[in-house]
């Protein structure tokens, strides 16, 4: 390669003024083409921004989204080279992702398995999973939206789009290529697709979210024999492989981010544990998870997508929780082999559209703005969380445990003693109180007293009310 022949870089003549994604795609079509192999190098951005006619940022806009979608590769002090996603192209090896399951697709029904027994706790849940936008996002919503006309689609978003989540999943140190993700809208539609892809009528599922009554939902319209646990039982991996073995389990459900509803997590020594029981028993993990983006310690969760789990693992979750619409858009990360199956599932006819949320979200990925967003939404969720913490210090501190989540827009609170939580916010909220309890009991019928608390859209004020009507009502020990 002649390094510094500009010759072989010039862009065909346009009418239009050059963007960076001009420049992004035509230094795609160079390395596909050949003129450039893999290690390399390429112009510098200084250099190519002259050859064009435009500022070095434009180009440098292109190269920033070309290394995070593994085009090329750069360190700081050195040039950039030709990268990853052509290297595995040409037969390297990129990204852990396999291209085949490594034990196939569902081929027949299984036979019957005896399932072991699951006592549920109840709890009483209060507060929706959506986020309260700043105004500054609305405007750059709106200007991203107003913008030249959207492209078509391709696997359900249109393939712009697809681009830029793929390099911001790549940011995120998920090293994939473009035949291992899709994106599917809606979160039901996905999780049906996911399950109907992986497992055939008559197999074990573990569901580690038995409260979910979607997932149940969706495990049950599958015809699909189910065994439910959760991760904060005791011995929880010591349980699951005993489970696996009696029954040929072929997957597990679980979200080791946040698990619902009890806002736990697990360790890295679990998950890399749990992927060792994948690979051993041949069983696939179904990871979920909405809360990226929340997370209260000093690094973020690493999923188990994220570990060398040789195909065992599938990821979805949602894109952001930004907007409902965002959230709405499922990110699923898979061997190329489900994929490919995925998108005979589903075909992009999914759930509801809009046009131009996905076209203002392509403009907010292409600028880098909704990461910025993303840790705007988070810093106020942090602010919130301790505001919270400090709320039920001061009011609520005798009766009531719980333990700070690292992860999540969630608190789970046992309340001490006899009290019926249930009864306790029906009864506040008959007084007035603008507060909607959804009341999960468990099998026993037992008392419920533990709640389920979401902060994604806190009032201090509200909340403050609340929490003072409940010491109000435990320290006059009145019946609840």
């Amino acid at each position: 390669m002649r390094e510094y022949d500009l010759s072989l870089w010039e862009m065909p003549v346009s009418e239009q003024k050059t963007t960076s994604i001009q420049i992004e795609k035509f230094i795609i079509d160079r390395i596909t083409s050949g003129v450039v192999r893999p290690g390399e190098p390429i112009p510098s951005h200084r250099s190519l921004a002259k050859l064009y006619g435009v500022n070095r940022n434009t180009v440098l806009r292109a190269y920033t989204k070309l290394i995070g979608g593994g085009w090329l590769l750069h360190s700081k002090g050195s040039k950039a080279v030709v990268g990853n996603r052509a290297i595995a192209k040409s037969g390297g090896n990129f990204t852990a992702m396999p291209e085949l399951l490594p034990t196939g697709l569902p081929t027949a029904q299984q036979e019957s398995a005896t399932l072991l027994g699951y006592r549920r706790i109840g709890f009483v849940a209060l507060g929706q999973p959506f986020i309260s936008s700043p105004s500054a996002f609305a405007k750059a919503m709106d200007r991203h939206g107003r913008r030249s006309e959207f492209s078509g689609a391709k696997g359900g978003v249109s393939e712009r789009l697809g681009m830029e989540i793929l390099t911001q999943l790549n940011q995120r140190k998920f090293n994939i290529l473009q035949e291992h993700l899709m994106v599917i809208r809606g979160r039901s539609e996905c999780m049906r697709c996911i399950f109907g892809a992986l497992c055939a009528p008559g197999e074990v599922v573990i569901n580690t979210a038995p409260w979910d009554k979607l997932i149940h939902s969706v495990l049950g319209d599958r015809l699909l024999k189910v065994a439910n646990m959760e991760l904060t039982e005791a011995g929880f991996l010591t349980q699951l492989e005993q489970l696996v073995v009696k029954t040929n389990c072929r997957a597990v459900y679980l979200r080791p981010g946040c698990s619902f509803p009890n806002c736990t997590h697990l360790d890295e020594a679990s998950c890399l544990a749990l992927i060792a029981l994948a690979k051993r028993y041949g069983f696939y993990i179904i990871e979920e998870d909405d809360d990226h983006e929340f997370w209260w310690g000093k690094y973020p969760y690493k999923p188990m997508a994220q570990y060398s789990h040789d195909g065992h693992v599938v990821y979805c979750g949602a894109l952001s929780r930004t907007t409902v619409y965002f959230q709405h858009l499922r990110t699923v990360i898979s061997a190329a082999q489900l994929t490919e199956r995925l998108g005979r599932f589903c075909n992009g006819n999914f759930g509801f559209r809009d046009y131009q949320q996905e076209q203002a979200l392509t403009g907010l990925l292409s600028d880098n703005e909704l990461l910025f967003f993303s840790r705007q939404a988070r810093m106020q969720k942090l602010k919130d969380r301790n505001s919270l913490h400090e709320l039920l210090q001061l009011q609520l501190k005798e009766y009531v445990r719980y333990e700070l989540p690292e992860c999540g827009t969630g608190l789970w609170v046992e309340f001490k003693g006899n009290t019926d939580t249930s009864k306790l916010f029906s009864r506040i909220a008959r007084d007035g109180q603008r507060i909607r309890p959804v009341v999960f009991p468990d099998s026993a019928g037992k008392t419920i007293n533990h709640l389920r608390l979401d902060f994604s859209r806190f009032d201090l004020r509200e909340c403050r009310q609340v929490a003072i009507k409940i010491r109000e009502i435990l320290k006059r020990n009145l019946k609840v």
